[in-house]
């Protein structure tokens, strides 16, 4: 994960947490949103007064490529072309919190066929994953509860 921003934010080059406390957050429904929201309370940011909860990513992303809106995101969206072009990577030395990826399914149904392909789509990509965070060696193993 990482602070992202637009470029020529205010905050871009800030070297310090202490010093994004100020910004609002953008926080959205298909982000693990209760670790969002705790991590950020947590590091001192008044969750009640600067967070923004959007409704969808798009308006998300529309929010934060425009304003001095702060967002916490992978770090692999800067490696593709759409989303690495409009947003920056604040530097702060403070460690991310890490989201969870799940698939609800109801206790007595099982997965239609379109979820189930969907669901081994997720299994095959996570167990897949090779990437190296900057500094950190390789990813730690990914598991999928199906």
């Amino acid at each position: 994960m990482m602070v992202a921003c637009r470029p020529g934010h205010p905050k871009q080059d800030s070297k310090t947490w202490a010093s994004l406390l100020a910004c609002d957050w953008l926080v959205h429904p298909s982000q693990d949103a209760s670790t969002v929201h705790e991590f950020l309370r947590k590091h001192g940011v008044d969750v009640e007064r600067q967070l923004i909860r959007t409704n969808t990513f798009a308006a998300t992303w529309s929010i934060l490529t425009q304003t001095d809106t702060l967002f916490l995101c992978p770090v692999l969206m800067l490696g593709m072309p759409v989303y690495g072009e409009l947003v920056r990577r604040v530097p702060v030395p403070v460690a991310m919190p890490r989201l969870t990826l799940g698939i609800i399914r109801l206790k007595d149904a099982p997965l239609s066929h379109v979820a189930e392909v969907l669901s081994m789509m997720f299994e095959r990509e996570l167990r897949d994953l090779k990437w190296s965070a900057p500094g950190k060696g390789k990813a730690p193993k990914a598991s999928v509860g199906l």
